[in-house]
């Protein structure tokens, strides 16, 4: 701890970590503690595809037992950044993507519906409603960052985009 920036704000310390998660009775499951998960990458001409699959985890590494596998593909292009996928075994509502975008925390985001505007200058757009939660600020990287959470449709599957306005 002596290592690290120390906060006086400590309800503001998060992940900046995009992530795919589900919480339930307390425990949080998500993707970032899955160690188990596959990911693989292709390389096309105008594109970069990155495909990751495994099942939601707790802190201890342990599967959700209610199923919880996941499948989620990255596109990024020069038009920006695609994803789209969401869980894909088990109950497939309850989970949320996380997406913590850089930014300074008094640049806040302007949400309407599916749409996220942050500064004029980067928008998310969602088919499902983009939910601003406020600022976290992480310690290790030092960065602070608006907290967007994508909710999926009524079949478990996210579809977002990330591009310059």
């Amino acid at each position: 701890p002596l290592n690290q920036q120390l906060t006086r704000r400590k309800k503001l310390q998060g992940s900046v970590c995009p992530r795919l998660e589900r919480e339930e009775n307390g425990t949080v499951w998500s993707q970032v503690y899955d160690l188990t998960a596959s990911v693989s990458a292709e390389e096309l001409p105008d594109r970069v595809i990155i495909r990751a699959e495994g099942r939601l985890c707790d802190i201890t590494h342990h599967p959700y037992e209610g199923g919880g596998e996941y499948a989620l593909q990255y596109e990024l292009s020069e038009e920006g950044l695609s994803v789209r996928g969401g869980i894909t075994g088990g109950r497939k509502t309850g989970a949320l993507f996380c997406l913590p975008v850089i930014c300074p925390s008094d640049l806040r985001p302007i949400v309407a519906g599916g749409n996220a505007l942050m500064g004029g200058r980067l928008r998310v757009t969602s088919a499902a409603d983009v939910e601003y939660l406020g600022p976290v600020f992480s310690l290790a990287p030092g960065f602070e960052a608006a907290d967007l959470r994508l909710r999926p449709g009524d079949d478990g599957s996210f579809a977002f985009s990330v591009s310059y306005a």
